[in-house]
């Protein structure tokens, strides 16, 4: 599956994209980025690198099983 992982670092937003293979992997990553407090959101894809980077981006929004922001933390409000 591959994880776009949405950050507040430093006053930057920052989008990186990840391919993993066991959800233990990425629960343990998105548990790190929150207790840093530089998590913002993620949104979950049920498809390979490959498959990910080859599709549109009407094709990449159709494709989403799954996603979770704070609304609060991606326009830089403190909590």
């Amino acid at each position: 599956m591959v994880i776009e992982i949405w950050s507040w670092i430093q006053g930057i937003r920052v989008t990186d994209k990840k391919e993993y293979q066991l959800l233990c992997e990425l629960e343990k990553d998105l548990m790190l980025a929150k207790l840093a407090g530089t998590w913002v959101g993620h949104k979950i894809y049920n498809c390979s690198m490959k498959q990910f980077d080859a599709m549109s981006q009407l094709q990449k929004s159709q494709s989403v099983s799954g996603q979770q922001f704070d609304k609060a933390a991606y326009r830089g409000v403190s909590k």
